[in-house]
């Protein structure tokens, strides 16, 4: 699908930079620095499928000349600091053909830069032959002075205001959605952050022309690395988004055929397992949660419950398992395996994790009075009715007379991370 973006940077002489080399190289051209001496030849670079200058109307005829140009944009500048120019570099729809791709820049070219008085010098680029084919996109110089006579102005300060780069980013939005729409293209593109969107995906790194080029050859980089893993994060997300979908669509179809089960209307007082429940779960939500329960996979195995417990994944959900106990997180419960106090200690953990808020308690009378005076202590609230809530009444009690003692919720010596 269509992908946006719209970076800016200046290129400056502190980084050791020069805006003949930049124009040489991605023109695919060569350009003598008369400043240097130095011979800029990029002509044997291939992958540009378009290079021009674009300039305001009355702007003199040397502008048009890519070596005049930069040349003089060099020689305009004394400082040994200066910034010489600016990249804007986007991506460009490979949805759309090379001409279309080709008008779609030099439209917003004459917008976004050379309404302001701003010459502009083009390159477009094809993918180079090791990348993804689908990486069409541009480079645009731009100059930092109006051209005056033969040579440059003052510098223009509005031309560095952030809130022209915001502005640069939304315009192209809507020059890219425009084309695509023209070209009858459902896909479209945003300039706002996957954030702001609410796409639950992480930005994958950039990676600087070094480690692109290591990469292009064979050889491994760390921000090819970076890059690597953060694909396979976003990939792993969505494929949990997925499977969440999937059990979504089939949860709606069991509904319209079987209507609401007793497991949606009840807190399952026959159950005899030890279990916890989140007992603030609105009624319709239970079964759901039961079975996407596996979706916060990731989230589990980066906390703490990762050092005490080995944590396998089964068709229902997690388990949770080491020599000394273990339990099943099944979504709207967690049922354990013995009820024993490492066991609830566990439960509790996950509960925690999940933003449960209110339990209520499955299993022997034995079980729930030890799981609830470790819940009230850790600080939940308890849904209690009949001999549940007379148990609740005499943890609460001792809870107000007894001293200060260990909490239950914390783990002690004897426990040693589990692999």
């Amino acid at each position: 699908m269509a992908t946006y973006r719209l970076s800016a940077k200046t290129i400056s002489r502190s980084t050791g930079r020069s805006a003949t080399a930049a124009a040489a190289y991605r023109a695919a051209e060569i350009i003598r620095d008369r400043r240097t001496g130095l011979v800029h030849n990029y002509r044997a670079r291939g992958g540009v499928v378009h290079s021009e200058i674009v300039a305001p109307a009355k702007s003199p005829a040397w502008v048009l000349d890519r070596s005049e140009l930069w040349n003089r944009a060099e020689e305009a500048e004394r400082r040994r600091d200066a910034q010489l120019c600016r990249e804007v570099l986007v991506s460009l729809p490979h949805e759309l053909d090379d001409p279309r791709r080709k008008e779609l820049v030099r439209t917003f070219v004459r917008e976004a830069f050379v309404s302001r008085g701003m010459v502009a010098d083009i390159a477009i680029h094809r993918a180079h032959e090791k990348s993804d084919q689908r990486n069409h996109h541009a480079h645009i110089l731009v100059t930092l002075r109006e051209p005056l006579g033969e040579s440059f102005g003052p510098k223009v300060r509005a031309w560095n205001d952030k809130a022209l780069l915001l502005e640069w980013r939304q315009a192209w939005e809507q020059y890219v959605n425009r084309d695509l729409e023209r070209a009858q293209v459902p896909e479209r593109v945003s300039s706002r952050s996957l954030a702001d969107r609410g796409i639950d995906e992480e930005p994958e790194p950039r990676q600087g022309p070094v480690a692109t080029d290591m990469e292009r050859k064979g050889l491994r980089s760390h921000a090819g690395d970076d890059r690597r893993a953060s694909k396979a994060r976003n990939a792993e997300r969505r494929r949990l988004r997925e499977e969440r979908h999937q059990t979504e669509r089939r949860i709606h179809a069991d509904e319209r055929h079987q209507g609401p089960s007793r497991e949606q209307t009840d807190f399952g007082a026959d159950d005899s397992r030890p279990g916890i429940r989140s007992a603030d779960i609105p009624d319709w939500r239970a079964r759901r949660e039961r079975l996407l329960a596996a979706s916060y996979e990731t989230d589990v195995r980066n906390s703490r419950l990762a050092r005490y417990w080995r944590i396998a994944r089964f068709a229902d959900g997690l388990r949770f398992e080491n020599a000394r106990g273990r339990f099943d997180d099944l979504g709207d419960i967690i049922v354990a395996r013995d009820g024993n106090q490492l066991e609830i200690r566990g439960m509790l953990d996950v509960a925690e994790l999940k933003g449960w808020r209110e339990l209520a308690f499955t299993g022997s009378e034995r079980f729930r009075q030890a799981a609830m005076a470790a819940a009230v202590e850790r600080g939940f609230s308890i849904r209690a009715e009949g001999r549940d809530a007379e148990i609740l009444r005499d943890i609460q009690r001792h809870e107000q007379h007894a001293p200060t003692r260990e909490r239950l919720g914390a783990p002690d010596r004897s426990e040693r991370p589990t692999r």
